[in-house]
């Protein structure tokens, strides 16, 4: 915990499969928590090929004591660098 959000630390087996490229960062959601007037927003971060860590911050308060989750919205996802939800799409078979 931050006071401002928090981060979770990920220990990804040595012998996964690894991202390329090996480093980049992205992703988001709207958090809705209950006692915020706004959402939290999220960002996961790959690196060495790895997820390692994911990150939960607000801009305007500090985090609840009660961080009740309400609900989700607007989910990006992580793609790395280079990729669109487009080129993903068209590269499903």
């Amino acid at each position: 915990m931050t006071g401002v959000g928090f981060f979770v630390n990920y220990a990804v087996p040595d012998d996964a499969p690894a991202a390329v490229p090996g480093d980049f960062a992205g992703g988001n959601a709207e958090i809705h928590i209950a006692g915020l007037e706004y959402p939290a927003g999220c960002v996961l971060f790959v690196r060495d090929g790895k997820l390692r860590m994911f990150e939960v911050y607000i801009f305007d308060d500090e985090w609840p004591d009660n961080d009740t989750v309400l609900g989700i919205e607007r989910v990006v996802p992580l793609l790395p660098p280079g990729e669109n939800q487009s080129t993903r799409d068209r590269t499903k078979g």
